[in-house]
């Protein structure tokens, strides 16, 4: 027989990164405006923001996105708290991009994951701090991990193509008629309490990170103390267990859905490694991940 190759044809390549952000702004933030040779989105992970381009002011709420096409001038300011926003320049030619000129998306929970693996691999990557405002130019690490550039480039084509693909028309729309959630939110026994509902979200926010004690503070506004006597009172143990039982949930929920193999489950989770998921999961249930999988079928 001869075999004849197909080659994989590309909708949208992404060239050059340029930048990697994630931060916090101050609640009297302003940034003056620029306009650059490549593109740039901003996310909103908690807002709101205010966001002038191309002639027309916005107000952008929590998982919204707004791209700006190159040579567009664009400002930005805090409209009233403390924003958490990520923001990814990039050089991409491909003609698709258009789609995105003049537009604020929403993007769903599943697909934020994809920006949470970007930040991941930009640090394993890049020494530089992403939560400078100012950073202009990623410096690369000495020893970065294997393949963390590669894997940015190519979550971050595919959070591009998803995007276009869930919010466009004709050409560019999904066939699938429906989106599946990938994360569902978990039972909360201390509903009702503002404090503890803001750290159970910022939790659920952030499942896909390996967040510490010190970074859920710095991000909710509550002390360590704090927040430890609240999740003592409400769940009666401590805040980290809790985020560990929120993982070890999704788990169960990703398991189900088998549209994931147990290694795609634990990245997704922000595990270093399977075997860390699996130990955790084993301790938590009384099962393996093979078994509790073969249980649910």
């Amino acid at each position: 027989m001869s075999y004849q190759f197909t080659r994989l044809r590309s909708a949208i390549t992404v060239e050059r990164i340029v930048t990697v952000h994630y931060f916090e702004y101050s609640a009297d933030y302003a940034f003056p405006g620029e306009a650059h040779n490549f593109w740039e989105f901003v996310y909103v992970d908690r807002g709101p923001v205010t966001v002038t381009a191309g002639g027309e002011t916005r107000t952008l709420s929590k998982d919204e996105i707004i791209f700006h096409r190159p040579g567009e001038f664009h400002t930005l300011r805090s409209d009233g708290g403390t924003p958490n926003l990520v923001v990814i320049a990039f050089a991409c030619g491909s003609p698709a991009m258009s789609f995105f000129e003049n537009k604020v998306l929403r993007v769903d929970p599943d697909l934020r994951v994809n920006l949470q693996h970007i930040i991941r691999e930009a640090q394993l990557a890049f020494s530089s701090d992403l939560n400078d405002p100012q950073l202009t130019r990623l410096r690369r690490r000495e020893e970065p991990a294997f393949g963390s550039e590669q894997l940015i480039r190519l979550f971050l084509e595919e959070f591009l193509i998803e995007l276009l693909r869930r919010s466009g028309s004709g050409s560019h729309a999904s066939t699938r008629h429906t989106i599946t959630r990938q994360f569902t939110p978990t039972h909360r026994d201390g509903a009702g309490d503002p404090a503890f509902d803001l750290v159970v979200d910022y939790m659920e926010r952030h499942i896909g990170q390996q967040l510490r004690l010190e970074d859920i503070c710095r991000d909710t506004l509550i002390s360590r103390s704090a927040v430890q006597k609240l999740f003592r009172e409400v769940t009666g143990g401590g805040v980290m267990d809790y985020f560990t039982d929120q993982k070890i949930h999704y788990a169960k929920l990703m398991i189900r859905e088998r549209k994931m193999n147990f290694t795609q489950i634990a990245q997704a989770l922000g595990y270093s490694s399977i075997h860390y998921l699996s130990r955790q999961f084993r301790q938590k249930t009384g099962m393996t991940l093979t078994e509790f999988s073969r249980s649910v079928l």
